[in-house]
């Protein structure tokens, strides 16, 4: 809860603020263009709806992901000493490039 409250909340504050203030000064200047850019609105909030769970999960398991080639390559370079005494450099060269795929 407080990430939220201490970066989204201020990001959607903004966000709001900059369409408000930016649709004031489209339709102070030509009323029938701003409503013609606004109608997308609609369209734009029901996709950003509709697919925020599918994004959600598509980052959670690309953040996933990419922790686990971090966690593998701090492995293998702190214990790098050890995989050259042992000669396994093309063993943690190959699992390395499988958990880059």
């Amino acid at each position: 809860m407080e990430p939220f409250m201490a970066h989204d909340v201020p990001d959607i504050i903004v966000n709001v603020s900059t369409l408000v203030g930016i649709s004031a000064i489209l339709f102070s200047l030509d009323p029938a263009l701003a409503a013609l850019t606004l109608v997308p609105l609609p369209l734009l909030a029901f996709f950003v709806v509709r697919f925020s769970d599918r994004m959600h999960e598509a980052f959670t398991r690309a953040r996933e992901h990419y922790g686990a080639l971090c966690a593998l390559l701090q492995d293998n370079l702190s214990g790098m000493k050890k995989i050259q005494v042992f000669s396994g450099e093309a063993r943690a060269g190959s699992g390395a490039a499988t958990h880059a795929r």
